[in-house]
Order: structure tokens, then C-alpha cells, then sequence
């Protein structure tokens, strides 16, 4: 009996502590969930916290971004290299740098010679939750912007002036351009003109010859006389007869100036540095040697935009040579070009044209300091304006010995297209000429003959009026500038507050 009650009672207590277990087992579920509930909505309040700081930093960077746009809008605007900051409160702020160039621009880009108009800005904007200052949400944008040319830094006092022709003579000197030579376009000269003498014929023998240019000219055969015009002149300092073959004989408007003395400009060469805007990055000239032969040289976006070549004397160029940019050879040491070899070519970079003028703005292709000089058996291709602080000469030569193409302007003191040596050798004196017009007179007017003196000459005594140095505006508007270094390219335009920019790329 008492064994039964025993067992009835080991059975009873196991029952009782299997529902002890199980009420554990139910409070530990249900204090589970509960906790799990808690924490869940911890968890959403934690992330609705992080997801408004995150909304925060993205306002801040917003504002950081608005803000230093505003900024390089101004003049107080430091540049490139440098950053603004700002605590916007409630735990916001930002960082703003600036950094010359587009990371996406590499060497192979083909918008890789934009890269010195453009400038990256780079904002940071940060909130900090202001009950865990270690909790920090971060934005970042990246604005990319490129510069608006709205006006140029200051040129001399009479730059408009100097560039208003396609030569201008700026000081009173002499200007002599003979047969084989020809300028076109209108000529500012301050000087008797030469275009006859040192030739031994007479009065017939010239105004026949000159006569003669127009007339082909009239009939569609080619232009060859020395000038299209219109030539601005000093009436009072010409020959009668200059200005008879000049207006009667070629048909060239002559217009009277008086004698203007434009001083020798500050040459540039003062300074080696340069920044294309206020606040941009500082580039450098590179310095060449007193020779330059089988060479290209041009513009590196990244250290020598403009492509500035210099040099304090004087620079040869031999066979071969090509510069993309601005040859520069200083006036205080001889600073002459000499243009010594054949397949020479020098070209003018192409700036950014200003807002409202579609011309692209160029730096002279040369600053000669005291003279550019072509010698014989040279032969030369240069687009740009050449600027020389003395003389602009050609070498005399044989007719098809030397070469010459300026496309551009030149502004000098002195211009001295010389003698084609065809025209003045020791053979050709007075009795040559004379009877070369009688050969000339006695078939003009024959079946087969030379109707024009200038045809009959190139045809039977290769004496040949086919101009071989030629100087002719650019065939597309172009703005000339002339850069007083360290000063920038482009500046404020008046009434702006500063640079303007436009915005290129926006990424966050």
C-alpha cells in the first residue's frame, strides 16, 4: 500500500513541474516578444533618426553647394585650392573645395583642351544627431563648372587702333613692298612707300607694269598688285607719282592720315606666369633655346594653356619646326625671329570666344622684341598676328627660292619686303628694261602674244609678279589680344560682381 501511494505521488510532482516549465517557457516567449517588440521599434526610430540625419546632410551639402557657387560669382572668391566652410545649426554644416580641372578630362578626352576653363567643386555636408554627437551622417556633391568669357584683362591704351588693320605701322619708319610681295587687305602705313625704286626702269616700264596688274585683275585673271587696300597713308611724306600708280594706275583707295606715334607697348616678357582667370591656377612660359629645328611645340592644358614659348635674345628656326601657341623673344636682350629654314609653321591658339562674340580670341603667334626676319631660302607659313617692337623684314632672293604666308596681322615699326632678285640683278639696268618693253609692245597685240607687261615678263624672262610673300587677313574673324602677363586672360565684366561660371555636371 504504501509503495501504491509512493508512486501516485512521484507521478503528481513530475506533472507539477512540467507545468512549472512550461509556464516558464510561456513568460520567457512572451517577455521574447515583447522585447522584440521594443526593440523593433528602437530599431525604427533609430533608423527614422538616421534616415533624417542623412535628409539633413543632404540639405546641408545643398546649401554648402549654393553657397560657394555664390561664392566664385563674386571677387572675393580666393580661387582654386582653397575651401569655405559653414555651420548652418541644429548640428549642420559643410565643406566646400575647389579644384582647378574635371577629373573626367584625361589626356585622350577630346575635351581634354577645355580642362583650364574648368573648375570642381567638391561638398561635404554633415549633420550630427545632437543627442549622440558620434552619430555623423555625411553627404558629398560634386559640381563641376566652366568658366563664361565675358571680358578680356586690360590691353595698351590703343590696342583697338593697332589691330584695325592688316598692317599697321605704328611709329614713322620706313615701308617698302616690291614686286613678288603683296599685302592684302587695309594697310596703316607712316612712311614714303616704296614699291619702285631700286629697280632700273623707266617711268613707261612701271606704270605700264602696275597698269597692267589691275587690268588682268579687271579681266579675272588673278589679283598680283603689291595691295587690295584700302591703304591709310600720309599724303604730304608720298611721290606724286607713288600716288598716281597707287590710285590711277592699280585702283587702290588711298585715304589721308596724319602721323601718329604710338609708343613701343610693355612687352610681356616681364613676367613668365600667367593665370587665364582671377583665382586660377598659375602656369608658366616654357623657356626655349637660341635654335629650334625638327621640333612641335604646343599648348599642355594642364601647365601651358596658352602655349608660351620664350626666350631673352634671339631665336633661330631652322628646318622642320612647328609651334602651336605664342613665340616670345625678349626686347631687353636682341630679342629677334629669325626665320632661318624651310617647313616652318607657327599657329595662334584659339581662346574662348566672349559671351555675345563668336570671334575666338588669340594671343599674337609672335612678340618679336626688336625684329622678325625672313632670310633667303627660307620658307614660312605663320597664322596669327605678328607683333614686332622694330622691323618686319624678307630677305631679298630668287623669286622661287623664298616663301612667305602671314595670315594675320602685323604690327611693326618698319616693313621691309626687299627686292626678288630677278628684278634687280646687275644685268637688268635701264637698256635691259627698255628692251624688254619694246619686246613686250611689238607682240601684245599678236595672235598668241603676252597682253599684259607683268605676263610677258614671267613668261619669257622668269620675272614672275606671282606674289610669293603674301600677307592677308585671317579667313575667319579672329580677336586679337595682347596679354600683359602675370595678368589674367579673362576678367569680371564691368557691372558683374565677378566671374560667371556654368554649371557643367552635377553628381551625388
Amino acid at each position: 500500500m504504501s509503495v501504491l501511494l509512493s508512486v501516485k505521488k512521484d507521478r503528481v510532482e513530475r506533472r507539477n513541474g512540467v507545468a512549472v516549465i512550461l509556464v516558464f517557457l510561456i513568460l520567457a516567449f512572451t517577455m521574447g516578444l515583447s522585447y522584440a517588440a521594443i526593440r523593433s521599434q528602437s530599431g525604427a526610430a533609430n533608423i527614422a533618426r538616421n534616415a533624417n540625419r542623412n535628409i539633413d546632410a543632404r540639405q546641408a551639402a545643398l546649401a554648402g553647394a549654393a553657397m560657394a557657387l555664390r561664392k566664385m560669382h563674386t571677387t572675393s572668391w580666393a580661387g582654386v585650392n582653397t575651401n569655405i566652410s559653414g555651420a548652418l545649426g541644429s548640428g549642420l554644416s559643410f565643406q566646400a573645395e575647389f579644384t582647378a580641372g574635371d577629373p573626367r578630362l584625361n589626356t585622350s578626352h577630346p575635351e581634354y583642351g577645355d580642362l583650364p576653363f574648368r573648375v570642381t567643386i567638391t561638398v561635404v555636408g554633415r549633420a550630427v544627431d545632437p543627442d549622440n554627437p558620434q552619430c555623423v551622417a555625411e553627404h558629398r556633391i560634386r559640381v563641376i563648372v566652366r568658366l563664361v568669357p565675358r571680358a578680356l584683362g586690360n590691353a595698351p591704351s590703343q590696342w583697338s587702333e593697332l589691330t584695325s588693320a592688316t598692317v599697321y605701322q605704328n611709329v614713322p619708319g620706313v615701308f617698302h613692298v616690291y614686286p613678288g610681295s603683296r599685302i592684302e587687305g587695309s594697310v596703316r602705313t607712316q612712311a614714303t612707300i616704296q614699291i619702285r625704286s631700286g629697280i632700273e626702269w623707266a617711268t613707261a616700264h612701271y606704270s605700264g607694269y602696275f597698269l597692267g596688274l589691275n587690268q588682268r585683275r579687271q579681266a579675272g585673271m588673278g589679283d598680283q598688285r603689291p595691295f587690295t587696300g584700302p591703304i591709310r597713308i600720309i599724303n604730304s611724306w608720298q611721290e606724286w607719282d607713288t600716288l598716281n600708280l597707287l590710285n590711277t594706275q592699280m585702283g587702290i583707295a588711298t585715304t589721308s592720315a596724319s602721323s601718329q606715334f604710338i609708343a613701343y607697348w610693355s612687352s610681356p616678357a616681364g613676367s613668365l606666369s600667367y593665370r587665364i582667370y582671377p583665382g586660377g591656377p598659375a602656369y608658366s612660359a616654357v623657356m626655349v633655346g637660341d635654335r629650334l629645328q625638327a621640333v612641335a611645340l604646343g599648348p599642355d592644358p594642364a601647365s601651358n594653356p596658352l602655349g608660351l614659348f620664350y626666350r631673352a635674345g634671339q631665336i633661330d628656326l631652322r628646318d622642320d619646326v612647328s609651334v602651336r601657341g605664342t613665340l616670345m623673344a625678349d626686347r631687353v636682350s636682341g630679342g629677334n625671329v629669325v626665320v632661318r629654314g624651310r617647313r616652318i609653321q607657327l599657329q595662334a591658339v584659339d581662346l574662348p570666344s566672349l559671351v555675345g562674340d563668336s570671334r575666338p580670341v588669340q594671343l599674337p603667334v609672335v612678340m618679336a622684341g626688336d625684329r622678325f626676319i625672313v632670310r633667303e631660302d627660307a620658307q614660312a607659313a605663320l597664322r596669327g598676328l605678328v607683333a614686332c617692337f622694330d622691323t618686319f623684314e624678307v630677305s631679298e632672293d630668287n623669286q622661287g627660292d623664298i616663301a612667305l604666308t602671314l595670315e594675320g596681322a602685323l604690327i611693326a615699326g618698319q616693313v621691309r619686303l626687299r627686292h626678288r632678285q630677278e628684278w634687280i640683278a646687275p644685268s637688268r639696268d635701264s637698256s635691259w628694261w627698255a628692251n624688254r618693253w619694246s619686246e613686250y609692245q611689238a607682240q601684245k597685240d599678236l595672235p598668241g602674244g603676252s597682253k599684259y607687261f607683268s605676263d610677258f615678263l614671267s613668261r619669257f624672262y622668269n620675272t614672275s609678279s606671282e606674289p610669293q610673300i603674301v600677307i592677308k587677313p585671317p579667313a575667319s574673324n579672329v580677336r586679337y589680344h595682347w596679354q600683359m602677363l602675370p595678368d589674367p586672360i579673362y576678367v569680371p565684366a564691368s557691372g558683374d560682381p565677378g566671374l560667371r561660371w556654368q554649371v557643367l555636371d552635377w553628381s551625388e
